[in-house]
């Protein structure tokens, strides 16, 4: 399987793109050790060396197209939360591909301020709070990093 299939150029608002974000590192870090740093994640993301684009780890990209289509398709506060942002262009759209790659530059920052060892588990806490009551989008400080890092991957040809 590569990146390149239809559906993976769906266009979402950016706002809902941050919300795909935090349901996709939410499910990442249920599934796994508990103990993950940012920086393993950040290893089996990235694509250094495929040619089909593929994360290092090629699950990657069908665990953001699984949450992708949770978030589109089931009951939830997180899903209200996605059902709003995508009903905003406030910031335009990103495709599917586009908003994974705005990820990983958003998440880069964060791990070149913190380091090697900062816990997924704590990044997530940061990131997904807002959500608990309804106002992630609100929340001046991450949305300008967001923001910044949409800029990036769209300065890069890529958005």
């Amino acid at each position: 399987m590569s990146v390149g299939d239809m559906g993976d150029f769906k266009e979402i608002s950016v706002q809902a793109a941050y919300v795909l974000m935090c349901v996709f590192l939410q499910n990442y870090l249920d599934r796994g050790s508990k103990q993950d740093a940012l920086v393993d994640l950040l290893s089996s993301a990235r694509s250094f060396l495929w040619a089909d684009d593929l994360p290092n780890d090629p699950v990657m990209w069908d665990d953001w197209r699984d949450a992708f289509a949770e978030v589109n398709t089931a009951g939830g506060a997180l899903n209200a939360e996605f059902c709003v942002a995508q009903m905003s262009s406030s910031g335009g759209c990103l495709t599917l591909l586009n908003s994974f790659s705005v990820m990983l530059v958003f998440l880069e920052a964060i791990f070149d301020r913190s380091g090697e060892g900062l816990p997924l588990f704590e990044v997530i806490g940061r990131l997904t709070s807002p959500l608990n009551d309804s106002s992630c989008l609100n929340d001046a400080a991450v949305w300008v990093e967001w923001m910044e890092s949409v800029g990036k991957v769209r300065s890069q040809g890529f958005g």
